[in-house]
């Protein structure tokens, strides 16, 4: 019933009688130690035997061997009490007794009576404990302020780097009216739906949904699980979304890659993934999709650039193009885009500063707005579209936006559309009109003063396109333009040397504009949200990519929806690989910097959709209230 012992070696040896050591001498703790370890904690009996066992340190302590309580990934308190905690430690030492560890560190930040009572009590215990198993208990740590079991969240389950944030996301939405979020749970388990229904999709014929929350907001997340399974669909929680420790980290490390991309590591590479998925097609097949929950609102970061950081050589460029595109393809064989939906709804975090409560309300406001209103207003916007041949965007005097953008031709106007009425539904919250403009004659400059596009930082973004392509750019990050262009070329094309233009959009959520305006918190808003307050250019793959061919009729009026490819994406049946580009970076120009928006029809005519910041086509005035009213 012991712990069992392995044949292995002898050290050490004895006087010629054997009856004292002469060489490397053991004390009675190792003694002790051995004999327990034969015995097992419970000092059941054993056979008669002959101890010759001698470690080869004094001292055995590493690491590993370390019982951390402090409040970060590694912490044995989990946030489900004393008694619990206790164990875990417990079984640390168990296994730390089995193999012969004599010396385990207990780690954490000081402690107090006051907010620790329990304490003694627990050090006690472990000390006691440990001694009955021949290990030193030594006890570390400093400051003041945190103690085990205090820690009432499951978030320290997930054995990540928690903030104060987090903490505070969770402590708020424990507190949040128990019918209130359950009404938020429901409303975005009906957008997941609305995106399915609305583009004509079965959801009943999908089984897996993908559930993706920020850490904070486990409550909601549990309420959705709830939302899914009365869906008939399983929800797979993935490990909550966290900020992390380091974000400059991150950041100096994207290229780490480079260490070992080649061609043999493409080739295993792709092998791998596709015997994967392969094994898996069953259950891809029934992937629905994902329902995400995202927070917004971070401390801005704008990294710093060095040189020692790795790169990717120009032909590793290539390699990781080709290893994008291949494994693009390999998943939307199995996971088909043109049956499955997807939901990402967006909230702030604590961090956004003091007023969180107050634009937590209002962003929840933006996310409610009424999704058949919103569409009859759009409708109103795409009939004027769909008489273009061109769209002009033009900037205010002092923003250096001017572009034409060219539409696709209808052949019949009466039954096809060029735009996309856009509501809360794959993406909440409401409001945009897009399409996939023509690249040939898409030409012009895009200037945007100050952005976030994938939480980088960018000031006085210019990208000057040429028949639908990234033809220059800079930005004034960097006193070195060259610096600048880099910065862009690294974080917003690479591994491409240009992209083209996806997607161009209206939004029209003037509401979010004005909220946005009201903090002064533009620019801590996420894609999702900001695409809405103004046009925006994506550049890379169209919206519809690895779905062109299906139907795509409009909910509204049953128009079909024709400008799903561009000259880029229509290569997809020649060349599967590198029709896309494996990217979709949008980039918007807020009202505020925007003169006008016109419809250009093929005699030159211009019909204005936005003039000075304000929709004046007929049928859109109540966009305009929130500007009016200042929210």
């Amino acid at each position: 019933t012991g712990a069992g012992v392995k044949r292995g070696h002898s050290y050490g040896a004895t006087d010629e009688f054997g009856y004292k050591a002469v060489e490397n001498v053991a004390t009675i703790y190792d003694l002790h130690a051995t004999l327990l370890h034969l015995l097992g904690p419970e000092g059941a009996s054993c056979p008669c035997v002959e101890i010759l066992d001698w470690p080869f340190f004094r001292f055995r302590c590493a690491s590993d061997w370390l019982i951390n309580v402090e409040c970060n990934r590694w912490a044995y308190d989990w946030g489900d009490g004393v008694e619990a905690t206790i164990a875990r430690m417990e079984r640390k030492l168990d296994m730390c007794f089995s193999y012969k560890i004599n010396q385990v560190w207990f780690d954490g930040f000081g402690w107090s009576l006051d907010r620790t009572p329990h304490y003694a009590r627990v050090v006690r215990h472990l000390s006691r404990y440990a001694r009955q198993r021949g290990i030193r208990l030594t006890f570390a740590g400093y400051g003041g302020g945190y103690g085990t079991s205090y820690q009432k969240s499951e978030l320290y389950r997930y054995g990540y780097h928690l903030s104060q944030h987090d903490l505070a996301m969770a402590e708020y939405v424990n507190k949040y009216p128990a019918d209130e979020l359950a009404s938020i749970a429901r409303f975005i388990a009906q957008c997941f739906v609305d995106g399915f229904t609305r583009a004509k999709k079965d959801y009943t014929k999908k089984r897996y949904a993908n559930l993706i929350i920020p850490c904070g907001l486990e409550r909601l997340g549990k309420l959705l699980i709830a939302e899914l399974d009365k869906l008939g669909l399983v929800p797979l929680v993935a490990q909550p979304l966290t900020q992390g420790i380091n974000r400059q980290y991150g950041y100096d490390h994207r290229f780490d890659n480079s260490l070992v991309l080649d061609r043999a590591y493409v080739d295993l590479a792709l092998k791998t993934t596709a015997d994967v998925l392969e094994s898996q097609k069953e259950k891809l097949g029934l992937q629905g999709g994902p329902v995400v929950v995202e927070l917004f609102g971070e401390t801005p970061f704008v990294p710093e650039a060095k040189s020692a950081a790795l790169k990717l050589s120009p032909q590793q460029q290539l390699l990781y193009r080709e290893l994008l595109a291949k494994n693009s393809e390999l998943q939307y064989k199995y996971y088909r885009r043109d049956e499955a939906s997807f939901t990402i709804i967006a909230f702030p975090s604590p961090e956004i500063g003091t007023q969180f409560k107050e634009i937590f309300a209002d962003t929840l406001k933006i996310n409610l707005l009424d999704s058949n209103r919103y569409a009859k207003i759009q409708q109103n916007i795409i009939d004027v579209l769909d008489t273009a041949e061109f769209v002009h965007v033009k900037g205010k005097p002092g923003n250096d936006t001017d572009i034409m953008v060219r539409m696709h031709p209808l052949a019949d106007p009466a039954k096809q559309t060029n735009f996309e009425n856009c509501v809360a539904d794959v993406n909440i919250p409401v409001g945009e009109v897009f399409t996939s403009p023509l690249l040939e004659g898409t030409t012009g400059t895009l200037h945007v003063e100050d952005i976030y596009l994938g939480a980088l930082r960018y000031y006085n973004l210019r990208v000057h396109f040429q028949d639908g392509w990234v033809k220059d750019y800079s930005c004034t990050n960097f006193a070195d333009p060259a610096e600048g262009k880099k910065y862009i070329q690294e974080n917003l094309l690479l591994p491409h040397e240009s992209l083209p233009i996806g997607e161009f959009a209206i939004g029209t959520n003037t509401l979010a504009y004005m909220i946005a305006r009201k903090y002064g918190i533009q620019a801590l808003l996420p894609i999702l949200i900001i695409e809405k307050m103004g046009p925006h250019f994506a550049i890379g793959d169209t919206c519809f990519s690895h779905e062109e061919d299906a139907p795509h009729p409009s909910f509204v009026n049953g128009k079909e929806m024709i400008a799903v490819e561009n000259e880029k994406s229509a290569t997809r049946k020649s060349d599967p690989v590198n029709a896309y580009t494996q990217k979709h970076m949008d980039i918007t120009l807020p009202y505020d910097m925007l003169e006008s928006i016109a419809a250009v029809a093929k005699d030159g005519s211009r019909t204005l959709i936005i003039q000075d910041g304000r929709f004046v086509v007929p049928g859109t005035e109540e966009l305009n209230v929130p500007l009016d009213e200042g929210v």
